[in-house]
């Protein structure tokens, strides 16, 4: 339906087949996940691809489009094929207005459920990073779910940190 220029101008995601409108970028989701961008980048190029609001394809039903997805290096960006849940090291979601569905929809139902090693949801309103690791895809749940507060360091693919305060935007 995209190729047949169906939703040519309208932000949507794909999710167990179901197509979602996404948000519009308000200006403080905007600006958070600018200012992550300009963090991580450097930090990660070129051993890792990083991917900035570009899809992921979980599974034939569903291609979410995460604000970060920190995946193995591909050295042609994936010319070929989105990255598949085995290649996705790490996906981050800035939420600000869709903290309840990031929350539920995407991380349980579809990113748990997938398999995806680890997700973050960077809480613009609590200025809080949700953590969540190890996922039970049998039981559509991660294992490990913690939220790091201002001043807690995150550890990123390869080793790297990161300060919950450098990720959350200002007060």
């Amino acid at each position: 339906m995209h190729d047949a220029g169906l939703f040519r101008d309208e932000r949507v995601e794909l999710l167990d087949g179901e197509i979602i409108a996404m948000g519009t970028n308000n200006p403080p989701h905007a600006s958070t996940v600018g200012k992550i961008s300009m963090l991580l980048i450097p930090m990660l190029a070129p051993r890792y691809s990083m991917r900035v609001q570009l899809p992921v394809r979980l599974d034939p039903y569903s291609q979410p489009q995460p604000d970060f997805a920190i995946c193995t290096h591909d050295p042609d960006d994936y010319l070929s094929g989105h990255p598949t849940p085995e290649q996705i090291l790490l996906l981050i979601e800035v939420s600000d207005a869709s903290l309840a569905f990031d929350r539920k929809r995407k991380r349980v139902v579809a990113y748990a459920r997938a398999g995806i090693a680890e997700h973050w949801i960077v809480n613009v309103p609590d200025r809080i990073v949700e953590v969540s690791q190890r996922p039970d895809r049998a039981a559509s749940r991660y294992r490990v779910s913690r939220r790091a507060r201002s001043g807690e360091l995150l550890t990123l693919p390869g080793g790297s940190t990161v300060r919950v305060n450098d990720l959350v935007p200002r007060r």
